[in-house]
């Protein structure tokens, strides 16, 4: 095994069962990016079938500690990510969440703490058990479910079905189609449910042609606009 640390650079190299491998860890000058180059070669005399996966991973500080001290690292914590694309999972018992400017499907869940998602590309799933959930800015579908905090969303282009529900807390969401061909389903324990001009109260149905929103309430209101 050896590891050499340069400007910049960082090569890794190591050999097992007549298989070198050398990754290269490269920071270009002037970019705010990392390459990485990984080389194997097959210094056997027989045919090799091997097998190669991508791993990224997010460390608070200590890579080792971070692997091993869950109740920490999956407790305490503000979690921000920015200008970044692929699939996210995030999940913090205390503490808030941001994503801004990113391409791809989002799942996040938080116990105690406000959620803030600025201009996604892809699919939503968030759950907040105390605390808010805003979006400025989506493209995708949604899933949203809140205990006690409201749900409040601008510029939201939905491509497919989707849902909001919400304990204690407003539900506020401007979308950008036409509410009046989306197919609505909307239901409230106490509060008033409002779609476009369309006002009810514990039961609001439009049927629409368009992707379908089903709402649940049990204390707070229902706005789509």
């Amino acid at each position: 095994f050896e590891c050499r640390h340069g400007l910049g650079t960082t090569k890794i190299q190591g050999s097992k069962n007549g298989v070198t491998a050398e990754l290269l860890y490269l920071v270009p000058l002037g970019e705010t990016a990392e390459v990485c180059r990984l080389t194997l070669t097959n210094e056997a005399s027989d045919r090799k079938k091997l097998e190669i996966f991508s791993f990224v991973e997010f460390c608070l500080w200590n890579a080792w500690d971070d692997q091993n001290n869950f109740q920490r690292n999956f407790s305490t914590g503000e979690v921000e990510v920015e200008e970044c694309f692929g699939r996210f999972s995030v999940t913090t018992t205390t503490g808030d969440i941001y994503f801004v400017d990113v391409e791809g499907e989002i799942g996040a869940r938080s116990s105690t703490g406000d959620q803030e998602y600025r201009e996604i590309d892809g699919d939503l799933r968030a759950t907040s058990t105390t605390g808010s959930i805003d979006i400025d800015g989506l493209r995708g579908r949604l899933d949203i479910s809140t205990s006690t905090g409201d749900q409040t969303g601008d510029d939201i282009d939905l491509t497919g079905d989707s849902s909001f529900e919400s304990s204690t807390g407003d539900i506020e969401m401007d979308l950008n189609q036409n509410v009046e061909n989306l197919e609505f389903d909307l239901r409230s324990t106490t509060g008033s449910l409002q779609v476009g001009r369309e006002e009810s109260q514990r039961r609001l149905f439009l049927g629409g042609r368009g992707f379908r929103i089903d709402g649940k309430s049990s204390t707070g209101s229902q706005h789509y606009f």
